[in-house]
């Protein structure tokens, strides 16, 4: 096909395509080595003829034509004369690219623009009905959910079951054919810390058995982990008649998240806050379904439902929770292999990350859940205002993961991953890249709007009727993974945080910011409410509540404050407690998981 394209594009030009010229090259179809015979009779390759184009300096000046200060036309022609070609060359050959055509190759690799937009649609199979097929279609984002192998879906009040993955298939010779040998193309492998959510990938299985980043271990809890990863070409149900939806539930198989391949680039101090950030305009996302860490299990063959021959079919992946299901016979021909599946895509990636730890305060992701819960709702503040600005549905951004880093002095923290849902990017994450002191600033603002979103966020009524993250603030359908973690308050102290080094959250004894005001008195009720169910005794320490188990001394404390670095209030209040190390329970655990909060306590000795 690409070949053909190239052909005729030649024949366009007024140029012969010599064939027999062609050289042998490792990159089949798409191989761009082939040469051509000019006008003068001379022969040229491809990277030769757009070197020296003549018009290649005229196209130039005419896109960008009252243009100049923003994109300066000698920008195009070094582009055009010294990068397309490469470009070109790795988008033709790049494993986790599946569109066989080259313009949709291009497209989806950001390179050059087609007629229509990259299609990521994938395919489930359902049925096949004569010279019909049955499907139901499916971004592939979507897909790795909605379609992975223990997923149900319902069409026409039928219930279909996913089984496994099947190239696209081809209706050749009266008898249905898949297009390919193998519908689980070019594996790879994603090296991934469930704890400082560190990621890699490689071509060959890497033999690391902790993270290089925090030293989590494969038997740590979360784990570090090491698994092959395909992108599917299609899906595919027991191709049978169903069976009666009783209902309109659905079953998914959970166990998807999003996350950024780790990046090297340092990032850069944003003038006026205490922030630096990272921009990278061909950042790697992965949507990963691991099945819970679990995997998919299974193996290609042979599959044939009952003594239909005209759905025998080669070439298909089938888990083996359902080889033998639905009048299915299977024949492996491949070792059984266990795999995740994949949505990958390149587009714009910002990385956000404090450049010093306020006095007093942590923000260590793997220290406390309330610091990774302050982060996420940071994000999603961050995202929300940011939409708002740009008048934009707040879904054109992904929040990909929380990640733990060092910092220069030393100390750890965290970095908010912020990209475009878009595929190759939509200037969303740029803008806010380029905006982002003002974007700090708005979201910060305790005088806002009343109609913006951080206005509405502050205002008196939500403040008093939400404890933590509803469907005013944070909270929507496409984020439920995150509700556990949500809480407005925490994520505006946090980017109080990466506005100014100075920021206190409370340890000055100033609690009048909208995040803060009425924590003493939020802490205190949180503390009454657990001695009454766990038979502990309320107890003040200086200005801050506690509480006594027998002899054990409990401090209730705000999530980002350091208990091992006390300052102001706390450092207060542990004096007041008579002991050097006292136990701290913070507000984030005591409002969602006081039962673990107790049997935490009953942990210190």
């Amino acid at each position: 096909m690409a070949k053909e394209c190239l052909r005729r594009a030649f024949r366009v030009a007024g140029v012969e395509w010599s064939e027999s010229a062609r050289p042998p090259d490792s990159h089949g179809e798409f191989g761009l080595a082939s040469t051509w015979i000019d006008d003068q009779g001379r022969r040229n390759t491809i990277r030769e003829w757009l070197a020296n184009l003549g018009e290649v300096d005229e196209i130039a000046n005419a896109l960008c034509a009252g243009l100049e200060t923003l994109m300066p036309p000698e920008r195009l022609v070094d582009y055009a004369r010294l990068q397309l070609y490469d470009a070109i060359e790795s988008a033709s050959v790049d494993p986790e690219i599946t569109s066989e055509g080259l313009a949709e190759r291009l497209a989806e690799y950001a390179v050059l623009p087609m007629y229509g937009m990259p299609s990521r649609v994938r395919l489930f199979y359902h049925g096949l009905r004569g010279a019909n097929s049955l499907t139901i279609d499916r971004d592939l984002d979507l897909a790795v959910t909605e379609f992975a192998p223990g997923s149900q879906r319902t069409k026409d009040k039928r219930i279909y079951e996913a089984i496994g993955f099947t190239a696209p298939l081809l209706r050749r010779n009266n008898r249905w054919q898949s297009s390919s040998p193998d519908p689980l193309p070019s594996r790879r492998w994603m090296m991934l810390c469930g704890q400082c959510h560190h990621t890699e990938t490689r071509d060959a299985e890497p033999a690391d058995s902790y993270c290089p980043q925090c030293g989590c271990t494969i038997d740590g809890t979360p784990a570090f982990s090491t698994f092959q990863f395909a992108v599917p070409l299609g899906f595919r149900a027991s191709l049978g008649p169903g069976s009666d939806a009783q209902e309109e539930a659905e079953f998914l198989a959970t166990g998807v998240a999003t996350v950024a391949e780790s990046d090297p680039q340092p990032c850069q101090s944003v003038t006026g806050t205490n922030s630096a950030v990272a921009f990278s305009s061909s950042g790697r996302v992965y949507r990963v379904n691991s099945r819970n860490g679990h995997l998919f299990s299974g193996a290609t063959g042979t599959t044939q439902r009952g003594d239909n021959s005209q759905q025998r079919l080669d070439s298909q992946w089938i888990d083996k929770r359902f080889q033998q299901e639905d009048r299915l016979s299977f024949r492996p021909s491949t070792d059984e292999e266990s795999i995740a599946i994949v949505a990958p895509k390149s587009t714009d990636v910002l990385r956000d990350q404090p450049t010093s730890v306020p006095p007093g305060l942590r923000v260590d992701p793997v220290a406390s859940a309330g610091v990774r819960a302050a982060y996420y709702s940071a994000a999603f503040i961050v995202k929300a205002v940011a939409a708002s600005e740009l008048d934009i549905d707040p879904d054109e951004f992904d929040i990909s993961n929380v990640r733990q880093i060092d910092l220069p002095s030393g100390e750890k923290a965290c970095e908010i991953i912020i990209s475009d849902h878009l595929l190759n990017g939509a200037g969303f994450t740029a803008w806010v890249k380029d905006n982002w002191h003002d974007l700090l600033v708005s979201a910060t603002n305790i005088n806002a709007s009343p109609n913006t979103f951080t206005g509405t966020m502050t205002s008196a009524s939500h403040r008093s009727s939400c404890d933590s993250s509803c469907y005013t603030c944070l909270r929507n359908y496409r984020n439920m993974a995150y509700h556990g973690l949500l809480d407005w308050r925490l994520g505006l102290s946090l980017l109080g945080g990466l506005q100014s080094a100075g920021f206190l959250c409370g340890l000055d004894g100033d609690f009048s910011t909208p995040d803060l005001d009425g924590w003493i008195q939020q802490a205190t009720s949180l503390r009454d409410s657990f001695c009454a169910s766990f038979n502990a005794k309320s107890h003040n320490f200086d200005q801050l509540p506690g509480l006594t188990i027998g002899e054990k001394r409990v401090l209730v404390v705000h999530p980002l404050w350091d208990p091992s670095h006390p300052s102001g209030l706390l450092a207060e209040a542990i004096a007041a407690c008579g002991q050097s190390n006292p136990i701290t329970l913070d507000t984030f655990n005591l409002l969602r998981r006081p039962a673990w909060a107790y049997q935490d306590i009953g942990r210190h000795t």
